[in-house]
């Protein structure tokens, strides 16, 4: 929880130290490029937050093309980055992905599913949450069918089935195609012979 806010020397430390009894995969709640020194996994905030900018209509779709570009210039290949529509922090106070997304909270679930990084599917999104959940209470999660748990299904067998949607240097580059119309987007990953192709309206 807020790693970039301890000195990176203690996590590089703790790194070490840690590695030599088990094997880790860490994940920082952070998005600064610095912390993959020890960590394995970062937010992808500005991601969220253009989601968000796009489903508002402040911004449109081909600000994410614009967005994987400067990314390459602070992270490497090496450096997973955690996608996602809502999280614990972004659906108690800001709202929950169908509140803020609204119809287009489909789509961006599919691109979190698709797009390079490791896709978190926050509590009770597969089962259509539409509330902002208590932080600090209980709150009960109703466990209803949902055609979103149709969409996270599916999404989950792809990244397990098909190589191209793997992370990291075992997946595939995204290659976003060129598009006349500022609110379509595609992309095609391969790796070996797997292949996805994705289009966002």
């Amino acid at each position: 929880d807020v790693a970039a806010m301890v000195p990176i020397e203690f996590w590089i430390e703790a790194r070490t130290r840690l590695s030599k009894t088990k094997n880790l995969f860490m994940l920082a709640e952070a998005g600064e490029s610095f912390i993959h020194k020890a960590f394995d996994m970062t937010y992808n905030w500005p991601l969220k937050d253009l989601m968000n900018d796009i489903a508002s209509g402040k911004k449109n779709a081909a600000e994410i093309i614009k967005y994987y570009e400067s990314e390459k210039k602070d992270f490497k290949k090496k450096n997973y980055r955690m996608v996602f529509t809502s999280n614990h922090d972004e659906n108690t106070w800001n709202g929950s992905a169908v509140e803020r997304l609204g119809p287009a909270a489909e789509s961006f679930a599919v691109l979190c599913g698709t797009v390079s990084g490791m896709p978190l599917i926050y509590n009770g999104q597969e089962a259509g949450l539409n509330k902002r959940l208590r932080f600090f209470d209980k709150d009960t999660i109703q466990w209803k069918p949902n055609k979103m748990r149709a969409i996270y299904s599916k999404l989950n067998h792809l990244k397990i089935k098909n190589k191209s949607l793997w992370n990291g240097k075992y997946g595939g580059d995204q290659k976003f195609l060129d598009s006349n119309n500022k609110d379509v987007i595609g992309f095609i990953r391969e790796k070996d012979n797997h292949q996805v192709f994705a289009l966002f309206n």
